[in-house]
């Protein structure tokens, strides 16, 4: 009780992107905010909004309040002892915060690559007490650059909107597997950096060198035109318009996901991917790319890593070899389902957090 009573008495302002949980790694912050408001008094601040639209989302879609950041300052009476920023936040912003609250703890979450941070991110490290991490392919990777602040990181894995799949866990149909016919889910916005080329040119090698009669949908909106088209050309040089279907932008991806065999993410970068801790909640046997991301929650044990580095048709070869032993997809699908049990479960990313803030 005495522990309740002392949390209620923290006020927490979490600042972030997004208003809705459509943001992808951003969206996490919302993740955040909710497990907070149970336990402190917590306020939501959004920036690079329009300030009339994200009231209105805020307001219609969870029931809560938001103000934008431009005018949080004014709020006097309502003085923060901690502030949770995206690592996306302006470092003007966080300037702004430290000059007006000088004694809060400050609190940055890191949802990209680490690496290709730099330098910007160290001169916001100097300005924070802690730098929270989605996965430990980002932690160990921030080891390694920046060494002398490791006393200011913390590993806090994100959960998902378990609600958004009811009662489903998903299940693996074997018949498909041994029928050879496969469906496959790729969500996520259609560009270079997601690589749904290497998607596409899997599926190629699937169909021609073993055999399976497989589709491809591939979710999500376009946001970048050219790429579009080399990945059009492609399929109709390559005589797969019958194997891909674009569905495009779908509130209700997680239907896709759900009725697939096989969830793919060929991303050359990520931060710890939404699409694929819902995956693991499914039980579903996921085929990703081994980056930074990726690593700490997906391995050998609960999915089927391929790499970058090389081409279509060597990780073809690693996927048919995995897919054709029906028993190792069992075990895959059922480890998933383990490793979000374990990680990524409400319950555990409450425990997380409510560590996080009784840390300083």
């Amino acid at each position: 009780m005495l522990k309740n009573f002392l949390y209620k008495a923290m006020r927490i302002l979490v600042i972030s992107t997004a208003v809705n949980d459509r943001n992808g790694a951003n969206g996490s912050m919302l993740d955040v905010y909710f497990a907070l408001r149970d336990i402190a008094d917590t306020k939501l601040a959004f920036f690079a909004r329009n300030k009339f639209v994200g009231v209105l989302e805020g307001l219609m879609r969870w029931g809560i309040i938001s103000f934008h950041y431009s005018r949080y300052t004014h709020i006097e009476s309502w003085v923060p002892d901690v502030v949770f920023f995206i690592s996306s936040t302006p470092i003007s912003v966080i300037e702004q915060i430290r000059s007006c609250y000088k004694h809060c703890k400050l609190i940055i979450f890191q949802t990209g690559d680490v690496k290709n941070s730099c330098p910007l991110m160290a001169k916001k490290i100097e300005k924070i007490d802690k730098i929270v991490f989605q996965g430990i392919g980002q932690l160990n990777q921030f080891k390694q650059y920046y060494f002398s602040y490791n006393e200011k990181s913390y590993l806090l894995r994100p959960t998902i909107k378990e609600r958004k799949f009811g009662h489903l866990t998903g299940t693996v149909n074997t018949r498909n597997f041994l029928d050879k016919r496969i469906d496959i889910c790729i969500a996520g916005s259609v560009q270079e950096r997601k690589n749904q080329l290497l998607a596409v040119m899997l599926v190629g090698e699937l169909k021609n060198k073993f055999g399976y009669d497989v589709t491809l949908n591939i979710v999500g909106p376009i946001v970048c035109p050219d790429y579009k088209k080399v990945l059009d050309l492609y399929i109709k040089e390559s005589g797969l318009f019958r194997n891909v279907n674009f569905a495009g932008f779908r509130k209700d991806y997680h239907k896709y996901l759900v009725k697939s065999d096989i969830v793919l993410s060929t991303s050359k970068e990520e931060g710890v991917s939404t699409i694929l801790r819902e995956s693991l909640f499914l039980g579903k046997l996921i085929v990703a790319t081994d980056i930074v991301g990726n690593v700490g929650t997906l391995d050998s044990g609960n999915s089927i890593l391929i790499n970058l580095n090389n081409n279509a048709e060597f990780n073809s070869k690693i996927i048919h070899e995995n897919i054709k032993n029906i028993s190792k997809v069992v075990f895959l699908s059922e480890s998933a389902r383990l490793t979000y049990v374990k990680y990524f479960s409400e319950p555990t990313f409450r425990e997380n957090i409510s560590g996080l803030i009784t840390s300083f």
